[in-house]
């Protein structure tokens, strides 16, 4: 029977100790939510009168509830080693208080990564493609994404002359010349306004 009741016992503190688990991600995503507000009114201008005034009293209720977690998912854990008899003789007792770290009770909240790829810098100018792309200009050096315009190259007159020997010369050979895809692309810094680049289709 003793058996029986040490497995019941400590199916209960399995239990308890994931009920805390879930409790204690609640109150940091209490407190992560109320760090995002706190920051949502100081970017927004709103001063300290305009803040709830019982918002530090929830602080510290919060503070010292998870304090309360943390020493009693730590008793139940002395007593779960000590029930299941592997450690019995280094387990806490109650009476006790263990050392801990000074900074146990603080909490650190790491935001998730975004979920889109960070964007690929272009380091080699000449490999630049023919749409906006982030670079870091040569001359001001700063990263930026480039701007772009059109300019008649080399491919526009080349089409123009080949369309004027296929007979098109009643206006039809200027055609090449309104059409972006012949003409070349000019990468510009949206900072500086220096000319980085430019990509010709020959």
């Amino acid at each position: 029977m003793a058996l029986v009741d040490k497995q019941k016992e400590l199916e209960k503190i399995s239990l308890e100790l994931q009920k805390m688990t879930i409790h204690r991600d609640q109150l940091i995503h209490r407190l992560h939510l109320l760090d995002m507000l706190k920051e949502f009114r100081q970017k927004a201008g709103y001063t300290a009168e305009v803040a709830e005034p019982d918002e530090g009293d929830e602080y510290t209720k919060i503070e010292q509830e998870l304090k309360q977690i943390s020493e009693r998912k730590l008793e139940l854990q002395a007593l779960q080693e000590e029930l299941e008899g592997g450690a019995s003789h280094k387990a806490f007792t109650v009476s006790e208080t263990p050392k801990q770290d000074p900074c146990s009770n603080e909490i650190f909240t790491v935001e998730m990564p975004p979920s889109y790829p960070a964007p690929q810098v272009i380091t080699d100018i000449n490999k630049l493609p023919r749409h906006p792309s982030p670079i870091q200009c040569p001359h001001c050096e700063q990263y930026v994404t480039t701007e772009l315009s059109t300019v008649v190259g080399n491919t526009s007159w080349l089409m123009c002359l080949v369309c004027t020997f296929m007979g098109c010369i009643a206006g039809c050979c200027l055609f090449p010349f309104c059409i972006s895809s012949f003409r070349d692309v000019r990468h510009k810094c949206p900072k500086c306004r220096s000319h980085i680049h430019t990509c010709t289709n020959m």
